[in-house]
């Protein structure tokens, strides 16, 4: 008799092997299929990012690039020469004034003149043959005040505010002469040239367009009404772009260059001085918000992609090669890259329950802890990255500031609250073990053998030994004079940040007896500090981050230095790169692995203000105050 066992094998692993593979082909909502992991990391030098800057004696006010040199219209710095081989590290080579009245408001190059617009000095022609030693050559006054120029070949063409276009002959600089004046009726601010085309930025009448068929004598062939009130101009053919002072930006067709026709509007809430085109990719100068990158390969949609936040107001730029050469009230000239002019993504955001605005942040590995102004303490799950949940909170923790994780223990600096120490061995149920009533306004925390150190505001170090069991009555303070805002404890020393103090070195090899040993080491605010030792980096409120060799404790050395955008509120070390909360600015990177030529490798804008970083687990996360927690993706390598 035969056996069917014998051939229902075969079948019956088959059917093993396609449920394996395929499933049951039976719908269940509940089935878990697992999410991809995002990338851990990322090369933010492939986004856009600040690369360098010099600052320069003036305002910033208009720009052009020819060679390795940019020339910077400087307000009353008149013409600043920079030299731009390296974009890392631009320097000023020379600068030239009249002495005159007026400032220098734009220039355009031509051969080896530099063209100036400058107030109501007129136009000045500088010799540039010899880029780092200019000198003036010839003038011409202007009826009106000369705020925009282009130029081409032996002639130049002046904005001259309410006079409106100025041709001049510059065959020989040394006897400029006007030719023509095409009386705009306005208020003329910028021109840029277009085969036998002048565009006029007029911030009363909008675009005038003039015909230049005759070089000599400009002649309007028509006006196009403008969204707002035109500050500066842009050519990417086959369109042309506006800065508008009160509506963003404005993109006209110039297919047929005599006829121009309105294409598409993007609105800001500020004011843009400025804009520059390559392609589709479009970038504004916005007051008080710095450069911004629009992909406009649709007219009718432009979308904001990438942002350089700045300090102050940016009031010019010029594109060519990748980068982006801006001129910056407070920053002078900034050169950014732009070849990639996307900034970073964020992995996730969460807004924290309550009212409160997120100051800190801290690495539980799978979980991180954020702090609030409001006296809110959150647990939150960061397993799935993308998707982080508070799992708990605690209210009324005072002004929260700094977390400092030890084990099982979190220790919250809470202002004037003082110190609460937290246990955190579950998570999901944290609880208060002690509220440590410090006296002073409690900053920042650091742990070393068993003592607490407290950078404690104007009431400037306390320590506390935190050994069982703990007396919160037997606090040690050091008061120096300033305010203590950060702290990092090594080899028997406290390196103290303090506004009105610089750096301050403390002796605590006896803990519970404090020394200062060295103060004033910056004649400025130092707002945090960072070990990596023996390195000790430094941030202060004006000059950037300081890096310093710690090896002779009691002599520390300057060994690099980089300048950062804002403030540098707080800094993170991973492997050599500084991550660095720079509030309303955002983050920004910094490479250290090379400690002596420290590089800059990035910038991200939030959505409100960076307080604080830590790393969590694989990524990088941030108190965003009134915008919550963000989660972002590590620099590759760090």
């Amino acid at each position: 008799m035969l056996s069917f066992s014998r051939f229902l094998e075969p079948i019956r692993l088959l059917l093993i092997l396609h449920i394996l593979l395929f499933g049951t082909g039976c719908s269940d909502s509940n089935t878990f299929f697992p999410e991809k992991p995002p990338a851990v990391c990322w090369n933010y030098a492939d986004y856009l990012h600040l690369v360098g800057a010099v600052d320069t004696p003036g305002e910033a006010r208009g720009a052009a690039v020819a060679g390795f040199y940019a020339y910077l219209a400087d307000g009353d710095g008149g013409l600043q020469v920079i030299d731009i081989s390296d974009p890392a590290q631009p320097l000023v080579v020379a600068g030239v004034d009249t002495a005159a009245a007026g400032e220098a408001w734009d220039v355009a190059v031509t051969g080896s003149i530099a063209c100036v617009g400058y107030g109501e000095t007129g136009l000045v022609l500088v010799d540039i043959s010899d880029p780092a030693a200019p000198r003036i050559v010839g003038a011409v006054d202007t009826p009106g005040r000369a705020v925009g120029v282009a130029a081409r070949d032996t002639m130049a063409y002046v904005a001259d505010d309410a006079i409106g276009l100025i041709a001049v002959n510059i065959a020989n600089p040394h006897l400029p002469m006007i030719k023509g004046i095409e009386n705009t009726a306005g208020e003329a601010r910028d021109v840029i040239l277009f085969r036998d085309i002048a565009y006029v930025a007029d911030a009363v009448l909008g675009l005038r367009v003039i015909s230049l068929t005759n070089p000599e004598i400009p002649s309007l062939i028509m006006t196009v009404n403008a969204a707002g009130k035109p500050n500066g101009l842009a050519l990417s053919e086959p369109y042309l772009y506006m800065a508008l002072s009160s509506a963003g930006l404005q993109s006209f067709d110039v297919s047929v260059p005599a006829i121009p026709r309105i294409a598409g509007t993007m609105n800001f809430s500020n004011p843009v001085w400025d804009v520059a085109a390559v392609g589709t990719d479009v970038f504004a100068a916005v007051h008080t918000t710095g450069l911004l990158a629009l992909d406009w390969s649709d007219s009718l949609r432009p979308v904001i992609v990438g942002r350089i936040p700045t300090a102050d107001q940016t009031n010019t730029i010029v594109v060519q090669d990748g980068f982006a050469y801006t001129g910056d009230d407070s920053w002078g000239f900034r050169i950014i890259d732009v070849a990639s002019p996307r900034s970073p993504e964020f992995l996730s955001r969460l807004d924290l329950p309550g009212a409160g605005a997120a100051n800190a942040v801290a690495d539980g590995d799978t979980f991180v802890f954020v702090a609030e102004n409001n006296g809110g303490f959150h647990v939150v799950d960061i397993r799935q990255p993308l998707n982080p949940q508070v799992v708990q909170s605690i209210a009324g923790l005072g002004e929260g500031k700094h977390i400092l994780i030890d084990g099982r223990t979190a220790f919250l600096a809470a202002g004037p609250q003082g110190v609460y120490m937290i246990d955190i061995l579950d998570p999901a149920a944290p609880s208060v073990i002690m509220h440590l009533g410090i006296g002073g306004d409690a900053h920042s925390l650091a742990l070393a053998d068993s003592f607490l150190y407290v950078a404690n505001g104007f009431a400037g170090l306390a320590v506390l030994d935190i050994r069982e069991p703990i007396d919160p009555s037997q606090v040690v303070r050091l008061e120096f004079g300033g305010t203590g805002r950060d702290l990092a404890v090594a080899g028997g020393n406290v390196y103290m940040a303090g506004s009105f103090g610089g750096l301050l070195i403390i002796d605590v090899t006896r803990p519970l007896q404090p020394v200062l040993r060295s103060g004033a080491l910056f004649t400025e605010n130092v707002l945090s500090v960072e070990l990596d030792t023996p390195y000790l980096y430094v941030a202060t409120s004006a000059s950037g981050i300081f890096l310093m060799d710690i090896s002779l404790p009691l002599s520390p050395v300057v060994i690099g230095q980089v300048r950062s955008l804002g403030a540098p509120l707080s800094i993170t070390l991973k492997n050599g790169i500084a991550y660095v909360a720079e509030g309303f600015l955002g983050m920004e990177l910094f490479d250290f692995r090379n400690p002596f030529q420290p590089k800059r490798l990035g910038t991200l804008k939030t959505r409100n203000s960076v307080q604080a970083l830590s790393t969590c687990g694989d990524f990088l996360c941030g108190a965003d105050r009134n915008a919550g927690l963000f989660i972002i993706r590590r620099q590759c390598g760090g």
